[in-house]
C-alpha cells in the first residue's frame, strides 16, 4: 500500500506480507466497519465494531481477519482494507 495517508502500521504490515522472505508478519489489529460472515468448521458471525487481527495479505487486495486476537495465521473471513479502521500494532 503506497497511500501515504494510510496508518504506518498498515503500510509496514503490507510491505512485510509482500516480501515473504522476511518471515513472520508483524502483528496488526483493526476494527470492522461492517458485519461479516466468516468460516471455521461452521459459519461464524463477525460484527461491526468488533476488534480483529489481520492475518495475511491476499492477491486481490484483500486481507484475512480473525476475532481470535492471539491467532497470527488462520483467518475467519476475507475483507478489503477499506472495510477496516483503527489499525494498530496492539489489540
Amino acid at each position: 500500500m503506497e497511500d501515504p495517508s494510510a496508518p504506518e502500521c498498515l503500510r509496514f504490515f503490507l510491505r512485510a506480507a509482500r516480501a515473504p522472505h522476511l518471515g513472520a508478519l508483524p502483528p496488526l489489529f483493526a476494527t470492522l466497519k461492517r458485519d461479516f460472515s466468516g468460516r471455521l468448521a461452521a459459519p461464524v458471525a463477525l460484527r461491526k465494531g468488533e476488534r480483529v487481527r489481520v492475518t495475511d495479505d491476499g492477491k486481490f487486495g484483500d486481507v484475512g481477519v480473525t476475532t481470535h486476537l492471539d491467532e497470527p495465521v488462520i483467518y475467519m473471513a476475507r475483507a478489503s482494507v477499506d472495510e477496516l479502521e483503527r489499525f494498530s500494532e496492539a489489540p
